[in-house]
């Protein structure tokens, strides 16, 4: 398996339910797309950045979330979801063993409840964070 690249992860993409980020955005590289929805860019702006530098890339910023933060209020409140991969070992039929990547999607409240050095030794890699368009629209800035 080849490490992702500095610009893999760098994405945003929305459908009929929800909008993705590529969590290797940071702050204020959301701030400058124009087609990223402008109130998240609000939400960044008035609950995000007085909590965290604008460089901070959503990657970096899920993995050290905790309960209790300001940010967590406003990830909680939004329903937001993270899509992480995480290695499994896996036995096959001849007895080998072999480690394989299972994706899941967290809340974020369930990822915060894991401590950044038990996200390391689980090898937990952040992939996207997920925002259900209803929960957005309905967020009061």
């Amino acid at each position: 398996m080849t490490e992702s690249g500095p610009a893999d992860y760098q994405y945003y993409l929305s459908d009929l339910y929800r909008y993705y980020f590529g969590v290797r955005y940071s702050y204020a590289m959301l701030l400058k797309q124009e087609d990223v929805p402008a109130r998240f860019k609000a939400v960044i702006r008035q609950y995000l950045l007085p909590c965290v530098a604008a460089e901070t890339t959503l990657e970096s910023h899920l993995y050290y979330l905790r309960s209790g933060d300001p940010a967590y209020e406003v990830y909680q409140e939004l329903d937001a979801r993270i899509r992480l991969t995480a290695p499994v070992r896996h036995r096959d039929l001849f007895g080998r063993e072999e480690i394989l990547w299972k994706e899941r999607i967290v809340k974020a409240e369930e990822l915060a409840a894991v401590t950044p050095e038990e996200k390391q030794r689980q090898g937990y890699r952040l992939c996207e964070l997920q925002i259900p368009r209803r929960r957005l629209r309905e967020f009061s800035l």
